[in-house]
């Protein structure tokens, strides 16, 4: 797990999406939780695919934890056309010339991406979302009160290993 700064902490909450906890609702006999999104933090398409990555981070000096969740886009046709290595897993760093939001996300612990993802919301959830992530077993969706559909993070080892992690 990675550790953080208060500075950090808070640098965190002020940068990137915080959802509303009353925003979230359990759906599929309390499978699957779904968090609805304002447009102007996350836009669900579906013609485009989506991945997540998560990472835990904890205060130093404190108990305070937060699971952070990135989303990403990417273009399924582009997917079926691509040649043979065109697209790779690659891991990002703060670069030389690096924005503050980039060099900030780099401190978060995420692992890689695919080089044909496009970044739409990192998410930061606090201690109220705890007892809440552990009530559903399948996953969780991410849409807009407006969207037909919603994109789903299926929970792998990862996600539950996060998942507990932060629950601890």
């Amino acid at each position: 797990m990675q550790t953080c700064t208060p500075q950090q902490y808070g640098q965190y909450l002020e940068t990137f999406t915080v959802p509303n906890p009353a925003d979230r609702q359990l759906i599929n006999q309390g499978k699957v939780g779904l968090i609805f999104l304002p447009d102007s933090q996350f836009r669900y398409d579906r013609k485009v695919g989506y991945s997540f990555e998560t990472a835990v981070s904890v205060e130093e000096g404190t108990h305070r934890r937060l699971l952070f969740i990135r989303i990403d886009s990417w273009d399924p046709r582009h997917r079926e056309t691509a040649a043979a290595g065109e697209i790779d897993f690659c891991i990002p760093l703060a670069y030389d010339g690096a924005s503050d939001r980039e060099r900030l996300t780099s401190t978060i612990g995420f692992g890689g991406a695919w080089s044909d993802t496009r970044p739409e919301a990192i998410l930061v959830l606090n201690s109220t979302w705890r007892d809440w992530f552990q009530t559903f077993s399948e996953g969780v969706a991410f849409s807009n009160p407006s969207a037909e559909c919603a994109a789903f993070m299926r929970f792998g080892e990862r996600e539950r290993d996060a998942i507990r992690t932060f629950s601890a």
